[in-house]
């Protein structure tokens, strides 16, 4: 039961590594705000990208911002520890 828990946070974490994909490209492009599937990327990103940033640097080269590394960095992370429990559970 409790391996089945895991693969849907390992799922949840990567649904969210792409809503965050997403998230980046709309900074690249002009998008309507006030669209709801615009409103719902931009509050599920923004909490823990705000997060990062208040304790880590912007990694910026020129025009180019690279901080949306630190959110992915994490993303990994989380993605490693959720697959070493579900290996000691498998076990």
């Amino acid at each position: 039961m409790l391996y089945r828990i895991i693969f849907f946070l390992q799922i949840l974490v990567d649904i969210y590594g792409y809503v965050f994909f997403v998230y980046i490209l709309l900074s690249f492009f002009y998008v309507d705000r006030n669209n709801f599937f615009i409103k719902i990327i931009v509050n599920l990103c923004e909490p823990v990208y705000g997060f990062i940033l208040r304790f880590l640097p912007r990694l910026r080269l020129g025009m180019i911002d690279f901080s949306p590394i630190y959110v992915y960095l994490l993303i990994a992370f989380i993605r490693i520890i959720l697959s070493r429990i579900a290996y000691l559970l498998i076990n």
